[in-house]
């Protein structure tokens, strides 16, 4: 029996995670202690044992995305205790004070900018480029470390962050030279060598990405944000058997971290293996997500379990937002239409649910096509099924409308008017 396919899926490559944004220079960067990471875009550690994702260093819930080189989190809505009171400070208070400080700092940059000498050191450049790097004014950043990379005591370091700045002005090829002079320096850079696995994947060159994280696993094999890292990128390459392998080294993660056991989840299922199943009910119980609720629904219907699909494709349905698009409110209830009509075809509940997702928009006649293929569905069913395909089918198209109306319009201007839509 022909079975439908959930057209659900999402980009591996935007599962992703953001770290605090802080810099640290990586000419002082030291061996991390095992079971301890160092992202390489943001230079932070990572909490022990939990996954981060260095593509875009972020801890997303699935099929979120954000921004790689932003790694801010969004500030919480609190107030703090002054340390030498116990008088609350509202976050006003805070921003202003924060606002007062950045203030000082530009004008204290500026004046160092007009006291730059010949002598100044190689030091003091890189100095205020980070600081102007830090409030996110990258021009400038990159004009002054761009002077302290011209020195050899911060090359490095200046090369490094230059990089980032590059980076985050999506010059995407121009950052790559920037991390591969710091490894031509030091082969065994973590932090750049993640940084340019990131950079290929954004220039679109998988293999080369692939190949530099197999480096960084050599490097630091212990790390199970970085085999989280490998995986998602094999995921992403459909290189499932090798995904599944690389997640299985770190089996602490499939019961501590939801986006792995999402991920092993997702890559069971792209195998068609029976255990997906229980995978997806794992990550449920972590965090209800109405997109995998959806996926895991398919998997139960193309399993034969109706009961549990039809449950799940319900709950899915309830908790979806209006503006989803994959899946859209109207093809979740084609699919409970389609579960209904399979299920049990003598029932008028099946052909309801379908008239319904019509009459709300659903105009895939291809996927309403395919139920004419199905042994299951009664020939009365298929009989109502070909009557709502020819209904669609009569319905005028969308641009013949718009033509339509655009004639209609141009019937009705005087001739002033054309000439004025002309101009």
């Amino acid at each position: 029996m022909k079975r439908f396919t959930s057209n659900s899926d999402f980009d591996p490559l935007n599962q992703t995670r953001s770290m605090p944004n802080r810099t640290i220079d990586v000419l002082n960067q030291t061996r991390s202690m095992p079971n301890r990471t160092i992202d390489p875009l943001n230079q932070t550690r990572s909490v022990p044992n939990r996954t981060i994702d260095p593509l875009n260093q972020t801890r997303p819930a699935p099929n979120r995305t954000i921004d790689p080189l932003n790694q801010t989190r969004p500030a919480q809505q609190r107030t703090s205790l002054s340390p030498n009171s116990d008088v609350k400070v509202p976050n006003s208070t805070r921003l202003a004070q924060k606002a007062w400080s950045t203030g000082i700092l530009l004008v204290l940059l500026a004046l160092c900018s007009a006291c730059v000498t010949p002598a100044t050191s190689a030091e003091e450049y890189f100095a205020i480029g980070m600081a102007y790097f830090d409030m996110g004014k990258y021009a400038e950043a990159e004009q002054w470390l761009n002077r302290a990379a011209a020195i050899d005591k911060t090359k490095t370091a200046s090369e490094y962050n230059l990089g980032r700045i590059t980076f985050e002005n999506k010059r995407y090829t121009e950052a790559l030279r920037h991390f591969e002079r710091v490894l031509a320096k030091d082969p065994k850079n973590v932090m750049a060598l993640k940084a340019t696995a990131y950079t290929y994947t954004k220039l679109g060159n998988l293999d080369k990405a692939e190949s530099v994280y197999r480096q960084v696993l050599t490097l630091v094999p212990e790390s199970a944000d970085d085999g989280y890292n490998h995986a998602l990128l094999l995921y992403s390459m459909e290189k499932y058997e090798e995904s599944e392998a690389v997640l299985a080294r770190y089996p602490h993660a499939l019961f501590e971290n939801s986006d792995t056991v999402l991920l092993y989840a997702r890559i069971q299922k792209a195998q068609h293996k029976p255990e997906a199943v229980n995978m997806y009910e794992r990550y449920l119980e972590m965090k209800s997500d109405p997109v995998v609720r959806y996926e895991f629904a398919v998997i139960l219907e193309e399993g034969g379990f109706f009961a549990r699909a039809l449950e799940e494709y319900r709950a899915a349905l309830k908790d979806l937002p209006e503006k989803s698009e994959n899946p859209t409110k109207t093809g979740l209830r084609f699919s409970i239409a389609r579960l209904l009509l399979i299920a049990d075809s003598g029932s008028e509940e099946g052909i309801s649910e379908l008239e319904a997702a019509v009459q709300e928009g659903f105009k895939d006649t291809a996927e309403l096509e395919k139920l004419l293929e199905e042994r299951a569905i009664s020939d009365t069913r298929k009989a109502d099924i070909r009557r709502i395909i020819d209904d669609i089918n009569k319905e005028p198209k969308p641009s013949l409308i718009e033509e339509t109306q655009t004639e209609e319009t141009e019937k009705t201007q005087t001739p002033d008017e054309e000439e004025a839509a002309k101009t």
